[in-house]
Order: C-alpha cells, then sequence, then structure tokens
C-alpha cells in the first residue's frame, strides 16, 4: 500500500550474534567439505544475510 509506514523492527545484539554463529557453522562445514562446490553454500548464506540487512536497512551496521 502506498503511503503507509512498515514498523522499524529492532535488530539485537543477540540476533546479530546469532546470524553470525549461523555464518561460522555454515564456514566450518564449507572447510569440512571435500566438495568442489562447498563455498557455494556458504557464500548464499552470507549473500541471503547481506541482502536482508540491506533491505532492513541494517547493511552498514551488520557490516562492522
Amino acid at each position: 500500500m502506498p503511503g503507509r509506514l512498515i514498523p522499524d523492527i529492532p535488530y539485537s545484539e543477540g540476533a546479530l550474534s546469532a546470524d553470525l554463529r549461523r555464518l561460522e557453522g555454515e564456514w566450518e562445514e564449507c572447510q569440512a567439505s571435500r566438495e568442489r562446490d562447498a563455498i557455494y553454500r556458504y557464500l548464499s548464506a552470507v549473500f541471503d544475510l547481506v541482502s536482508w540487512w540491506a533491505h532492513e536497512g541494517k547493511a552498514a551496521r551488520g557490516g562492522r
């Protein structure tokens, strides 16, 4: 709906920590894998998270 305000949902430090732990787990799985394309699962997870941050206007804060 045009002109409708979207509420700002807080992105807590705990949520950020959980997201980064999830990425860390993806990275560890990537490193442990012998599959040629393992890196793409990790990069996909990073892309999804940063895309969400950008959509929510939190990309600069999350990236730091």
